[in-house]
């Protein structure tokens, strides 16, 4: 498996991204550099303490489905990701020149996104084209009645 960190954390009053995120995906063919064999990765996201606010993570067998298990690690931290229904759409693109500065720019426009336009999102679509990432998010209005 092959491990992006970018060392970024959420700042949520912020609207910010810094230390404490990381990104992971698995190695896609059946042998590694080191000449190992490659196993399967399950999609996941998680949460883990940080010195300063929460980290989160996300897991996944391609990069794509990384960066999407990280946006949904993001809503995780307001809300359960499985309650947000897919009402409204919003595309998102962003560039940079490595993983570790594009997952700090994706949470950033994700956290851009969801505040000005007080949404939450619960699914996302991703495709990577080297160094530009475009998604698409789909989510729903805040409703602290249900994303307690």
């Amino acid at each position: 498996m092959k491990s992006f960190a970018a060392q970024r954390e959420i700042r949520p009053n912020t609207g910010e991204v810094a230390a404490g995120a990381r990104l992971a995906h698995a190695v896609s063919h059946d042998h590694q550099e080191d000449g190992g064999v490659a196993t399967a990765v399950a999609a996941f996201w998680e949460h883990f303490e940080h010195c300063a606010d929460i980290g989160i993570r996300g897991v996944g067998p391609t990069r794509e489905s990384a960066f999407e298990q990280i946006a949904l690690a993001l809503t995780g931290v307001v809300a359960d990701p499985a309650v947000v229904r897919s009402q409204l759409s919003v595309a998102i693109e962003c560039e940079a020149p490595d993983d570790e500065l594009l997952v700090v720019d994706w949470l950033n426009a994700l956290v851009y996104e969801m505040a000005t336009r007080r949404v939450l999102f619960g699914a996302f679509t991703v495709v990577l084209e080297g160094s530009r990432l475009s998604a698409i998010a789909w989510g729903e209005l805040v409703d602290p009645q249900r994303h307690d």
